[in-house]
């Protein structure tokens, strides 16, 4: 059985490499199916953020601002919709109004439960297949306020970022234990974490992340290129991505951002090709273990990612005519997205200003047509 893109024992991944050279870049893509704009077909869409897909093709969705759950398959038809706003038991949205979150997240467990994680306070409540509630788990976060998460299905743990600027921590909640709500410290240390712009006393606030295939983690640098890399007990053991970085601005781009800066340091930053080149969900796995990159050299129109393999090595890149929803609803390439089942699905901007989901197959050569 497949469950968010991870091979369970006893079953065998689809092949996302190319059967020829064993290169999982795909050399083109299908386009399945759209839904959510207003002048596309399928259900129509409020805030689309975050998106998983299994590997049978089963997508979920959950709304921003309108905490809701909705489940679809690759073609858009609705399978589920569940979620009621509120703060009471099984009910959805954050309890400190107008305050920075770092979105919702629904995904389904190893029995077909669903799970939810909400931030503010750190909760994930399961509920049932048909979206019945069942329980909440009040998570003993560290440090104050989550800026992160990823969840590892293979192990059913979820890992979770909390504090601020200058004390950020990484935590492990082991789902499937005895004590599930209870945080295991992976990492405490900031001298390990991203520094903000280039001060060596400042930790970034905010990073991507992403739990990897074994047990580890990876932190992206938003300020340059460059993935860390951590094992399962916290402790760094490499990085990857500095030697193919490449400039994320145009001339163009940097002469704009110019005239637009009111400060020194808005200046300082514009000048700078390489900062900002991840956002905090600019990371996902695919069935197979290749690490696929939402990158800041995107445009208004296109999205290119980048792939790693299992060392961190670069396979190459690849570019979709779509334009991916940042996490602030800016239409910037470090959107939600979800690669398994040979398809890629991911939030973007329709050009009428909605956000949209779109899915595409994966064509890894020629002869599959």
């Amino acid at each position: 059985m497949l469950l968010m893109g991870v091979c369970l024992p006893g079953c065998a991944p689809p092949s996302d490499v190319n059967p020829d050279t064993g290169n999982p870049v795909p050399q083109r893509l299908e386009l399945v199916s759209e839904w959510g704009c207003l002048d596309c077909t399928g259900p129509e869409l409020l805030t689309p953020f975050f998106i998983t897909m299994t590997s049978e093709g089963i997508l979920y969705e959950l709304d921003w601002y309108e905490p809701f759950v909705r489940v679809f398959d690759r073609e858009g038809a609705p399978l589920l919709g569940f979620g009621e706003k509120g703060e009471g038991p099984g009910q959805l949205g954050s309890s400190v109004p107008g305050a920075y979150i770092p979105g919702f997240a629904a995904w389904p467990d190893e029995d077909g439960s669903i799970l939810v994680f909400q931030p503010m306070p750190a909760v994930i409540t399961r509920f049932s297949a048909e979206g019945e509630y069942l329980e909440e788990l009040a998570l003993e976060a560290p440090r104050g306020i989550p800026m992160n998460f990823a969840y590892d299905a293979r192990r059913r743990s979820f890992l979770l970022v909390t504090g601020a600027t200058a004390d950020p921590a990484i935590s492990r909640f082991e789902l499937g234990g005895p004590n599930p709500t209870e945080a295991v410290a992976l990492l405490t240390d900031p001298e390990n974490l991203p520094r903000r712009g280039d001060d060596p006393q400042r930790a970034a606030a905010s990073f991507a992340f992403a739990a990897t295939p074994d047990g580890g983690f990876i932190i992206g640098d938003t300020w340059r290129y460059e993935i860390r890399v951590f094992d399962s007990g916290g402790q760094p053991t490499g990085a990857f991505g500095r030697d193919i970085a490449r400039p994320s601005k145009t001339e163009e781009e940097i002469e704009e951002a110019l005239a637009n800066a009111t400060t020194e340091s808005r200046r300082e930053r514009a000048q700078d090709p390489e900062k900002h080149h991840f956002g905090q969900h600019s990371f996902r796995y695919d069935d197979s273990g290749h690490l696929w990159v939402a990158t800041g050299r995107s445009t208004a129109s296109v999205t290119v990612f980048d792939i790693f393999g299992p060392e961190g090595e670069f396979l190459g890149e690849l570019e979709i005519e779509a334009e991916l929803k940042d996490r602030r609803g800016r239409g910037e390439a470090y959107g939600a997205f979800a690669v398994s089942g040979g398809h890629l699905a991911a939030v973007t901007v329709h050009d009428s200003g909605n956000d949209q989901i779109k899915v595409w197959r994966l064509v890894y050569s020629e002869d599959a047509r």
